[in-house]
C-alpha cells in the first residue's frame, strides 16, 4: 500500500477539509511515515484522494510549511522538512522523539560504562553515595549530519547491564520493565562548547539546545538522568497545547513541556 492510500480519510463533519488533510499530514510526519529524501504526493493527486480541490489541498500544505514540518523544492515537489522535531507530549526517549524526524536518524553509542555516582548527579538521580549507574554516551544523526550529543545515567536497578543499549535507551528499559511512566524536563537555548560543537562538527559558540530530562518509575524511582546537546540550526520544538473550556490555566500535564532517549 502507497503512502497515498494508507493516509486517513476526511470527513466533513470533522471541521474545515484544509485543517483535517493538514492534521493528517501533520501526524504522518511526525509518526515518521515520511522522508526527507523523497516527495510527499503531488497537489493533485492529494485532491484526488480525497476529492477536494487543490486550493483547499494548498491551503493544508501552505499552514505545514508556515510551521516549519514542509519544505517546497522549485520544480523538485514538496519535502517533509529534515529537522530534528523534538515534541513536548508523549513519553518517548530523546532518540525515540528523533526517530519521528523528517531524516532518515540512527544513534552511535560512542563510550559505556559502570561508574561509581557523582555526588552532585547522586542528588538529582536520587541515589545514595558510591551507588553504581550505567553511564552512555551517544552521538545522533539525522540523514548523514550530527544532530546532537548526549549523555545519560541509568541506575543500576534499572538494566541489567551496559550492553542491552544500543540505539535506544527507552527500548532497553522496556525491555528491562522499567520505562518511565513520568518525566521533568528543562530546556534552554545555550552557546555550544567546545568539546559539544567538536562532535557536531560546528564551530565553538554556535547556538544551540540543551535538553536534561529526569525519567521516573511509577514507585517514584528515578529510571535515567540524560543531558543532550542539539544544534541550535537544525532543532525545532513543537509544542501542542490545549485549554480546557472555560478554563484560564493549563492543566498540569499540558503545562509540563516533554521531550526523549
Amino acid at each position: 500500500m502507497t503512502f497515498l492510500h494508507r493516509l486517513p480519510d476526511l470527513a466533513p463533519t470533522r471541521g474545515p477539509l484544509y485543517l483535517q488533510l493538514e492534521r493528517v499530514l501533520r501526524d504522518a510526519i511526525l509518526d515518521g511515515d515520511t522522508s526527507s529524501s523523497a516527495p510527499l504526493p503531488t497537489e493533485r493527486d492529494l485532491a484526488e484522494r480525497y476529492g477536494i480541490s487543490r486550493m483547499t489541498v494548498r491551503r493544508a500544505l501552505g499552514d505545514l510549511q508556515r510551521k516549519g514540518l514542509l519544505t517546497r523544492r522549485q520544480g523538485a515537489g514538496t519535502y517533509a522538512t529534515a529537522r530534528a522535531i523534538t515534541q513536548t507530549s508523549g513519553l518517548k526517549g530523546l532518540g525515540e522523539d528523533m526517530a519521528i524526524s523528517a531524516g532518515s536518524t540512527h544513534s552511535v553509542v560512542t563510550d559505556r560504562s559502570i561508574d561509581t555516582v557523582t555526588p552532585q548527579d547522586a542528588i538529582a538521580l536520587d541515589l545514595g553515595p558510591g551507588a553504581r549507574v550505567y553511564r552512555f554516551k551517544r552521538v545522533r544523526y539525522v540523514d548523514l549530519s550530527p544532530i546532537a550529543t548526549e549523555i545519560s545515567l541509568v541506575p543500576w536497578y534499572c538494566l541489567p547491564s551496559e550492553h542491552t543499549v544500543e540505539e535506544s535507551l527507552y527500548s532497553a528499559l522496556r525491555e528491562a520493565g522499567n520505562a518511565p511512566s513520568r518525566t521533568l524536563q528543562r530546556l534552554r537555548a545555550i552557546a555550544l562548547a567546545a568539546e559539544e560543537a567538536k562532535l557536531l562538527k560546528v564551530e565553538t559558540g554556535t547556538p544551540g539546545l540543551f535538553i536534561e530530562r529526569q525519567g521516573y518509575l511509577r514507585d517514584g524511582r528515578t529510571a535515567e538522568l540524560t543531558r543532550a546537546w542539539y544544534r541550535g540550526d537544525a532543532s525545532d520544538v513543537i509544542a501542542e497545547i490545549s485549554l480546557t473550556e472555560g478554563a484560564t490555566n493549563l492543566s498540569k500535564d499540558q503545562a509540563t513541556p516533554f521531550v526523549p532517549a
